[in-house]
């Protein structure tokens, strides 16, 4: 094998035959990880303007604070809407909608309506279960899920 004599051969990592030095990849390849990790870095930093993050299954006692309203199922209707809806036809013989059930203070209240009569300042914190999470902790008959509320 010939070996190239330029007196560039040396810079391009021709210097010795057979042998191709890969100096100026290795400085691209961690130019472009330093990028990538600076970037990764910024996108993850929080510039502490964001607020807080809250659950979409539950109305904690700092939101129900900052409302205007007297009852819980304003405050529901106010704040996550989707609890009262009900979640359509749940099998093929039995075509009306599912509506959530109601626990108040860990006790079966009823529907929706029940929310009405609960006062939003006797309330610390409301959450809203899946129909799966609701028969799992309540049993059957809660296709349409469970909205338990949490007295103080």
């Amino acid at each position: 094998m010939r070996e190239l004599r330029t007196p560039h051969a040396r810079c391009h990592g021709l210097d010795r035959p057979g042998r191709i030095r890969i100096r100026h990849a290795t400085n691209a390849a961690l130019a472009v990880v330093a990028f990538a990790t600076l970037i990764f870095a910024a996108a993850c930093a929080s510039s502490g303007h964001s607020r807080p993050r809250t659950s979409n299954n539950v109305i904690t006692r700092a939101e129900l604070s900052a409302l205007e309203v007297t009852t819980a199922y304003e405050a529901v209707e106010r704040l996550r809407p989707h609890f009262l809806r009900g979640r359509g036809p749940t099998s093929i013989r039995n075509t009306q909608v599912t509506l959530p059930v109601v626990y108040v203070g860990g006790v079966r209240a009823g529907g929706p309506e029940a929310l009405y009569r609960v006062l939003l300042t006797q309330v610390y914190e409301i959450r809203f279960l899946n129909a799966a999470d609701a028969t799992t902790r309540f049993g059957t008959d809660h296709a349409g899920g469970a909205i338990l509320v949490t007295l103080m």
